[in-house]
């Protein structure tokens, strides 16, 4: 099993090389890095530092989240919105989180779907989500990097047979879908419900947080609603359909004024008791 873990645990202005000190230090052999514009716009020495600093510390990359609006929604970055430009703005965003992970040397971009706008079904939004994904695969096949689509409980593909709809009308191995059990949680579908509904032809990464049923907050996972059994049972889940990607952990941290440390190792404690 391989385990990663999201930097944004440390917060955006953590130093980069005290994170990767951090997470060899607790066990972790894989990151995720966000996606925002601030990574997404390194400069060619930034990014051969960072993955310097990586082999140092014996640390692969899972993936890079590229953020296309959803951290920040002033940015009118949305993949199926009705307005052209704000597509074609998630688009070029899309194309520069995929040369990032070119250039570091991670397999995956992670994509978001927009939100479904007022006016709009859930048809139209698949249609133009469909259309834009389409537009980058041609790119992502060049690079060799697989997308990798998350949904949210709060938008049109929210549940994951619409994932499957997505994936199966773009019709190309270089999209995928991701599962997050906090997503799950919030939705109330049962963890190894989604892994049954993607498969392993429609599922290309997972990420692993909890939260109180409610509010997507991304706590570690000894700090919410599920349990052992229910991670237990997911991982069951993936392993029965032969996935072989990363078990990667999308935890918030700082921004729940918590300490990084503890929710990182906490995290990594209860995995190792599982498997």
């Amino acid at each position: 099993m391989k385990v990663s873990i999201n930097t944004w645990v440390y917060g955006a202005k953590a130093p980069i090389e005290e994170v990767f000190k951090n997470l060899n230090a607790f066990g972790y052999k894989g990151v995720e890095i966000p996606g925002s514009d601030k990574e997404v716009n390194w400069d060619a020495e930034t990014r051969q530092k960072v993955k310097n600093l990586a082999k140092k510390y014996d640390i692969e990359f899972a993936t890079v989240c590229a953020d296309t609006g959803l951290l920040n929604p002033a940015l009118k970055r949305n993949i199926n919105s009705q307005n052209p430009q704000e597509r074609k703005d998630a688009i070029a965003h899309s194309k520069k989180g995929i040369d990032l992970a070119k250039d570091i040397g991670a397999p995956i971009v992670v994509l978001c779907v927009g939100k479904t706008e007022p006016g709009q079904t859930e048809e139209m939004a698949l249609s133009l989500a469909v259309e834009s994904y389409k537009e980058l695969v041609p790119y992502a096949e060049k690079k060799n990097i697989v997308i990798a689509i998350e949904s949210f409980p709060d938008r049109w593909a929210g549940h994951y047979s619409n994932l499957v709809k997505l994936c199966k009308k773009v019709n190309s191995p270089y999209v995928k879908g991701l599962i997050d059990t906090g997503h799950e949680l919030v939705m109330n579908v049962p963890l190894d419900k989604a892994v049954k509904i993607l498969g392993k032809e429609y599922l290309a990464h997972v990420h692993i947080d909890n939260n109180n049923g409610v509010i997507d907050d991304h706590r570690a996972l000894n700090d919410g609603k599920l349990t052992p059994e229910d991670f237990k049972k997911f991982i069951d889940a993936l392993e029965e359909i032969g996935y072989e990607g990363w078990y990667s952990f999308e935890l918030n941290g700082k921004d729940l004024d918590r300490d990084p440390d503890k929710v990182v190792k906490d995290s990594k404690e209860v995995l190792d008791k599982i498997i």
